[in-house]
């Protein structure tokens, strides 16, 4: 094999690899994402519930002063963070999911050409 193939089978095997672990961190996702007790205290407790919390707790007369209202903020951009968080774990499953049977398919042909030479 040149070392050049070699090379971009190595490259493959990185992209498979790394497709592989994506698709399986998604898949864990959906398993979770099944589980009455994750709907109940992460997404309908977490994500739905806290901002509104935060929000009517962010009016209170005694949390006024700049580190309270900072702190109250950073609360409402974790909700955020996770939710981007999740949803990039189930995108990038799904696009990888795609790619993957592509790329073994591709490295397939490389190591068939690998035997040609």
């Amino acid at each position: 094999m040149t070392e050049e193939l070699e090379q971009e089978v190595q490259k493959v095997q990185v992209h498979i690899d790394d497709a592989k672990k994506a698709v399986e961190l998604a898949d864990k996702l959906l398993t979770l994402s099944k589980m009455p007790e994750f709907e109940e205290i992460i997404l309908k407790g977490f994500m739905d519930g806290e901002p509104a919390r935060i929000a009517s707790i962010m009016t209170d007369p005694n949390l006024q002063d700049d580190v309270n209202q900072r702190e109250l903020l950073g609360a409402i951009k974790a909700v955020g963070y996770l939710g981007d968080y999740l949803r990039n774990i189930e995108r990038r499953g799904r696009q990888l999911r795609n790619a993957l049977s592509e790329a073994e398919n591709y490295k397939t042909e490389l190591l068939n050409d690998k035997n040609k030479v």
